[in-house]
C-alpha cells in the first residue's frame, strides 16, 4: 500500500515517532483501510519543514516495515479523494498536536481592543490639554490596559490556533476588557460632552482631532440626525463661516477646517446655501474638478488623471497617465505565494463614466470597470471645498480565485513601476 505523507513543518513528531504512528494506524484499520493516510512531519518551529537528513532517516524507519511510503502534499492527497472520501470534521480541529484551528473570534477582539485603547488614548490627550483630567493617572491606568491586552496576545493567540481550553479562557479576557474599554470611553465621553458649548442655532456636530497637530480633514456623520431639516445643508463653526454638506453613499459629510491639535471644534448643521464650493466642468472631452484649493483635470472617455494643480501654484501633468488598477493571481503552490499572474489591467474594457456630484461641497467622477469571469472595480475621483488635497476612493467586488487588487503608478520610465497593495 502507499501512504502519501503531507510534508508541513512542525517540531512534534520526529522520524522515529511518525514511523511507529505510520505502522500503528495501518494495524489498527487493518484490511479496512482509507483509501490514503496522511501524516505530519518535519523539523523545527512551526515552519522546519522535512529536511534531507530527516527524509532519509524516516526511509530507514520504514524499510522494514512492509509499507510503501510516497512523499506528497496536502493538495495531492485531496485531490486524489472523491467527494464521499472527504473527512468531516464537527467542532475543535486539531489533530496530532499541529495547530490548524482558526479563531476568529480570539482574533477580532483583539484588533478591537487595540482601537478602543488607541481612542481612548487620544480622548484622555484631549481631556488632559482641556484640564479637565489628570494626566498622570490616566497614563497608569492606560499602562495597566495595554499589559492586558499584551497578555492575550501570545503566540498561538495571534496564529489562532490554541486549544479549546486556554481558547475560553483568553476569549473571556478579551470580552471584558472590551467592555471596560467600551464603558470608560462612553464616560469620558460624557465628562467632555458636558463642558462643550453646543448652544446655537442648527445641530451640534464635535469634531476631534487626536493629532499633535492642527489639521483639515473630512468628517462623515453614517447616522443622519432625525431632525434634519431638508433642502441644502451647511456645516456652520463658531467664527460664521458656512461649509457645504454633501450626501455620499456613507452619509453626510463636510470639510472641517483647522481643527486644532489634541482639541476639538464645534459644527452646527442648518439649511443654507454656501458662498462658494467645488464644482464640476466638462468641455473638449476632458472633465475638470475644481475647488477651491486644488483642482483635477481627467480624461472624458477614460477617466484617467492628467493633470493636478494647487491654487497659486503650479500644473503638474501626467502625459502617460496617473497609475492604473491591475489584478494578479497567485499561480505558485500554497507554500511558495508569489503574483506571478497579471489577469486585467484597466483599459482593456468598456468604462461607465459617471459625475456623481457636481458641488457645492465636492466634486466627483465615478468609473466602473467590468472584470473577467464577472464584478467590478469603481475608481472614484474627489474634490472637496475647503480641503488641499485630492481624493481617490477604490471600490470592488469579484470572486476571482487568489487574485489580488494592485495599483501601479506609471512615473513614464518603463524601468520603474511602483507597485501599491
Amino acid at each position: 500500500m502507499e501512504i502519501p505523507l503531507v510534508l508541513l513543518g512542525h517540531y512534534f513528531l520526529r522520524p522515529s515517532a511518525l514511523s511507529r504512528k505510520v505502522v500503528e494506524a495501518v494495524a489498527a484499520n487493518w484490511p479496512l483501510l482509507p483509501p490514503r493516510l496522511a501524516f505530519v512531519f518535519g523539523g523545527g518551529d512551526h515552519g522546519g519543514g522535512p529536511t534531507s537528513q530527516l527524509l532519509k532517516r524516516l526511509e530507514e524507519e520504514l524499510r522494514y516495515s512492509g509499507l510503501k511510503v510516497q512523499n506528497g502534499s496536502p493538495a495531492e492527497l485531496f485531490y486524489g479523494l472523491d467527494r464521499s472520501q472527504l473527512p468531516v470534521v464537527e467542532g475543535m480541529l486539531k489533530v496530532g498536536g499541529l495547530g490548524v484551528a482558526t479563531q476568529s473570534r480570539v482574533k477580532w477582539l483583539i484588533r478591537e481592543c487595540e482601537h478602543l485603547l488607541l481612542t481612548l488614548e487620544s480622548l484622555a490627550s484631549v481631556l488632559s490639554l482641556s484640564g479637565l483630567e489628570a494626566v498622570a493617572g490616566r497614563a497608569t491606568e492606560l499602562r495597566e490596559r495595554w499589559k492586558t491586552l499584551l497578555k492575550c496576545q501570545f503566540h498561538d493567540a495571534l496564529w489562532g490556533s490554541t486549544s479549546y481550553e486556554p481558547y475560553l479562557e483568553v476569549l473571556g479576557w478579551l470580552e471584558e476588557l472590551r467592555a471596560d474599554l467600551r464603558a470608560e470611553l462612553d464616560e469620558a465621553l460624557a465628562r467632555l460632552a458636558s463642558r462643550v458649548d453646543t448652544e446655537a442655532e442648527g445641530i451640534p456636530i464635535v469634531v476631534f482631532n487626536p493629532l499633535p497637530v492642527g489639521r483639515p480633514g473630512t468628517v462623515v456623520l453614517a447616522e443622519v440626525p432625525r431632525e434634519l431639516p431638508r433642502g441644502m445643508l451647511v456645516a456652520v463653526d463658531g467664527g460664521g463661516n458656512a461649509i457645504p454638506v454633501a450626501r455620499t453613499r456613507a452619509g453626510l459629510a463636510f470639510a472641517a477646517r483647522d481643527v486644532p491639535a489634541a482639541r476639538y471644534k464645534v459644527y452646527w448643521l442648518k439649511q443654507g446655501e454656501p458662498r462658494a464650493g467645488a464644482r464640476a466642468e466638462v468641455s473638449a472631452g476632458r472633465i475638470r474638478l475644481v475647488a477651491d484649493s486644488v483642482s483635477a483635470v481627467l480624461d472624458a472617455h477614460t477617466s484617467r488623471l492628467l493633470s493636478l494643480s494647487a491654487q497659486g501654484g503650479p500644473e503638474i501633468r501626467f502625459p502617460d497617465g496617473d497609475f492604473r488598477l491591475e489584478i494578479w493571481r497567485d499561480v505558485r503552490g500554497a507554500w511558495d505565494p508569489g503574483l506571478t499572474e497579471r489577469i486585467w489591467t484597466e483599459g482593456q474594457e468598456n468604462v461607465e463614466i459617471r459625475i456623481v456630484s457636481r458641488g457645492p461641497a465636492m466634486a466627483a467622477v465615478s468609473t466602473r470597470m467590468p472584470l473577467p469571469g464577472g464584478g467590478w472595480v469603481e475608481r472614484e475621483i474627489r474634490v472637496w471645498a475647503g480641503l488641499p488635497w485630492v481624493e481617490c476612493v477604490i471600490r470592488g467586488n469579484w470572486t476571482l480565485p487568489r487574485a489580488q487588487l494592485l495599483a501601479v503608478f506609471d512615473t513614464g520610465d518603463t524601468s520603474l513601476l511602483p507597485y501599491t497593495e
